[in-house]
Parts: C-alpha cells; sequence; structure tokens
C-alpha cells in the first residue's frame, strides 16, 4: 500500500531531496494531485466506477435534475418504472423522436452550486457571498446579500460566491430545504446537472457514475488508484515537475512511466471493451475422453 506520504517520499528521493520540507514539498504534494487527476479523469477506470446505483426521483413537470457532486462520467441511467435505458443525447446530436420516446432522452447542462433547485421564493443566507440567479420574471439578477433574503423570488441558483474568504454559508429555500451549505474552508461546491427532453412525469430511476478523483491533503490519504499501479503516480509527478522545471526528465523515469501505466490498463481496462468475454468464470465443455 501506497499512502500520500510514501508517494512524496518516493519522488522527493528521486529529485535528491529526500527529507525536504519547505516550499519545495508543497510543489511535490502539487504534481502529485495533479498527476492523479490527469491519470483518472482520461479513461473509464473501474476502480472508479460507483458499486451502488443512486436512487433518481422524476416528478411531473420539472425537467431539471441534480446529480451527486462526485459523478464524473455516467456508466448507465435507468428509468426503472419505464425499463429502459435514458439516453444521453446533446441537443445538436437530438433527431425526431415521439414524446413517448423523448421520456428517455436527457443532455447534460451547465452544473449548478447548489444540491437542489430551490422551490420558488425568497432564499434565505446565512453569510456574505455575491449570488447570480434567475428570478421569478426570468430575469438574471445578481445580488450581494449578508445575512438577509434575495430581493426577489427565485427559480434558479447559477453561481454563489463568498464575499470573504474563511466564513461560513448557508442557504435556505422558501421551503426551509437547505440547498448549499458552505464550510470555511470551501469556496464552494458544483454538482452536475441534467435535462430531460421530456416534460417529466412522476417516475423512478437509478444511476451509476465514474466518480471524480479525490484531493489527497493528509499524509495517511491513500490515492484512488488501487496499489501497486499507485506506483505511476511517482513517476507522473516526477514528469509533471520536470516540465515545471523546464528540464528534460531521465529515459529512466520515462521508461517506467510507460511501463506501470500498460500494467495497469492490463489490469483494469483489457478485457473491459463490449463484447468481452469473462476472464475469472469460463464456460468449459465437460471432457468426455
Amino acid at each position: 500500500m501506497l499512502s500520500f506520504k510514501a508517494i512524496q517520499d518516493n519522488v522527493l528521493t528521486f529529485l535528491d531531496q529526500a527529507g525536504d520540507t519547505d516550499s519545495g514539498l508543497d510543489l511535490v504534494k502539487y504534481a502529485i494531485n495533479q498527476a492523479q487527476e490527469k491519470r483518472v479523469s482520461q479513461d473509464r477506470w473501474s476502480f472508479m466506477l460507483s458499486s451502488t446505483p443512486t436512487p433518481i426521483t422524476f416528478v411531473s413537470n420539472q425537467r431539471n435534475y441534480v446529480l451527486k457532486p462526485d459523478v464524473m462520467f455516467l456508466s448507465e441511467f435507468w428509468n426503472r418504472t419505464g425499463s429502459q435505458l435514458m439516453k444521453d443525447t446533446p441537443t445538436r446530436a437530438r433527431y425526431k423522436v415521439t414524446a413517448l420516446e423523448d421520456r428517455y432522452h436527457f443532455e447534460f447542462i451547465q452544473p449548478t452550486p447548489v444540491s437542489r433547485q430551490p422551490v420558488l421564493g425568497t432564499i434565505t443566507v446565512t453569510g456574505n457571498i455575491e449570488m447570480v440567479y434567475v428570478a421569478e420574471s426570468y430575469e438574471t439578477i445578481t445580488e450581494t446579500l449578508n445575512n438577509t433574503t434575495t430581493s426577489q423570488s427565485v427559480r434558479e441558483v447559477l453561481s454563489v460566491a463568498k464575499v470573504a474568504e474563511g466564513t461560513s454559508v448557508t442557504l435556505v429555500d422558501a421551503d426551509a430545504n437547505p440547498i448549499l451549505t458552505l464550510g470555511t474552508s470551501e469556496v464552494g461546491k458544483q454538482y452536475p446537472q441534467i435535462r430531460l427532453y421530456d416534460n417529466g412525469r412522476d417516475e423512478t430511476g437509478d444511476y451509476r457514475y465514474y466518480r471524480k478523483p479525490r484531493l489527497m491533503t493528509l499524509d495517511g490519504h491513500v490515492p484512488d488508484i488501487p496499489y501497486p499501479h499507485s506506483r505511476l503516480l511517482v513517476y507522473d509527478a516526477l514528469m509533471e515537475l520536470a516540465q515545471y522545471n523546464d528540464m528534460p526528465p531521465p529515459a529512466f523515469w520515462a521508461l517506467q512511466q510507460s511501463q506501470l501505466e500498460t500494467l495497469m490498463r492490463q489490469a483494469y481496462q483489457e478485457g473491459e471493451t463490449e463484447g468481452s468475454e469473462s476472464r475469472t468464470v469460463l464456460d468449459v465443455d465437460s471432457y468426455t475422453g
């Protein structure tokens, strides 16, 4: 098992800076996190796939829905009421379909800063923020709010920004539903959002997804990439730092990076493509002599 601290130590050793605790260590930590973010975001790795489906409730006359904040890519999305897969269909690629078929089509739209869109009405703000929202009149309003309520009823929240760092923020809608909570160290949140092509009806569904990489901050944090393939992050980070320092990286680093990447792809991607057969359970004909 390689911890965040162990990867840092490996990188510093290759840089002949073992035991460094000054600003150079901060750069190494940044490079490791950036390397992991790039590595797990560029492909659909099976170890980033959620194990449990997330339920979703469709409501009549509602077209926009907020997904979990750590969703990066959807793997599968079911309308359980209709026993049909939901189809991700971007607007420009949409073709003419009947109303019934439209029921199973959706598209991703701009992310939202709140965990759910508010019930139409004023929003109560605890904290000091600048908020951009769509008012009841469909006008886009930018308003600075300090422990008060919005001047108009809100249909949709577009952005929330703290006026002062190091403060906490809470947003509550007209039905007393908390729609955003930010701690003192959080600058904001971002939730993926989808829009149905159909006008919506009372139905249920669920989805599975590939999640976003987690930021490693504590020495004891473990990378998203499973061991022993997490050793790839050592060489990924070294290559990141080589670009930062504008120096040609040693051939050994590039060779190790390439070999470890190949091993990880063999472990987690070969055999994962459509039409692949099981690699662990085979249908073997009985031997008859």
